[in-house]
């Protein structure tokens, strides 16, 4: 993909997790108001999931018990709910965001959820051809292309989730799309998608699964989540800039209003009629003027449909 001067993007890896720390401790009122009831429901789910319903040394091809795997499914449920606000969060004015992450999932996470399917079976995908000739002969250039696979599976990935903000807004976006805004980027991609969440959350994930304190596991946890929301909001940030430079009319680079739906600043009627009584205004001495003659433009024509 080029730039209107075709031109291509670079991603400034380090700049965009410094604006995103920036932003989610300037906005920190609203991140808790947002964020926080879903966090702590979330955390409530892994924290009885990890002490009482998952086995404390797994067996392997045992499969979890019935409530481990309903604790699972909830918590992948919150995850989509507060995945979609972060994006929303980050991308869209304040009118447009949810009162609270913690609500009632709709298609925006449904379709989330699908892509986000895709991606991680592509890259399933790659790993599993590419490891097909290791497990037909063992040699070293069968181990080094297995390896290769599981890295390209990650390049693909980091690239492919570029574009998962706008189905998070309700927006069409295809494989191919994500493919052409990232092309250049695919190293600064790989760093920020799937390298910076490892590294947020992996310290206290540990501590949650190492720690017998419940007080220290809990904390843990919550933690983990509020490291993947500063995760989230790195990846729209990315996206935002990938969409400056190569669409830089796109309405999600106004907050969700395009900018010709911006009101125009007109003088009140009030303003009009004292300027006719002190004699400053002649309408006969003015320019004809489009649009109504006095009073205040209608606001906005319309907005983002999010």
């Amino acid at each position: 993909m080029k730039s209107p001067l075709g031109l291509e993007a670079r991603l400034p890896a380090m700049d965009i997790i410094k604006e995103s720390a920036v932003k989610m401790w300037q906005q920190r009122q609203h991140v808790l108001r947002l964020f926080l009831p879903v966090i702590i429901v979330m955390s409530m789910i892994d924290f009885l999931n990890m002490t009482y319903f998952a086995s404390p040394e797994p067996v392997p091809g045992e499969l979890p018990s019935v409530e481990s795997m309903a604790a699972n499914i909830l918590g992948l449920l919150f995850t989509l709910l507060m995945a979609t606000a972060a994006h929303k969060f980050t991308l869209l004015d304040q009118q447009y965001w949810p009162a609270t992450a913690l609500r009632l999932p709709g298609k925006n996470e449904v379709r989330y959820f699908v892509r986000f399917l895709q991606l991680v079976m592509i890259a399933v995908g790659v790993v599993l051809v590419s490891s097909v000739p290791a497990y037909m002969v063992k040699s070293p250039v069968t181990d080094l292309l297995q390896m290769f696979g599981i890295f390209f599976a990650i390049y693909l990935l980091a690239r492919l989730s570029v574009t998962l903000p706008e189905i998070a807004l309700g927006l069409r976006s295809s494989l191919l799309r994500a493919w052409d805004m990232s092309k250049g980027n695919g190293g600064a991609l790989v760093l920020l998608v799937v390298i910076l969440p490892v590294v947020l959350t992996l310290p206290v994930t540990v501590m949650a699964i190492v720690s017998q304190d419940m007080i220290v596991r809990l904390i843990g946890i919550t933690g983990t989540y509020f490291a993947t929301l500063l995760a989230l909001i790195v990846m729209s940030t990315s996206y935002q800039f990938l969409l400056n430079f190569y669409e830089p009319g796109h309405p999600l680079l106004y907050g969700g209003n395009r900018p010709d739906e911006q009101p125009q600043r007109t003088a009140s009627a009030d303003e009009d009629r004292d300027a006719e009584r002190n004699g400053d205004r002649h309408d006969d001495d003015q320019p004809p003027r489009g649009g109504s003659s006095g009073g205040q433009s209608g606001g906005q024509s319309g907005g983002f449909d999010a």
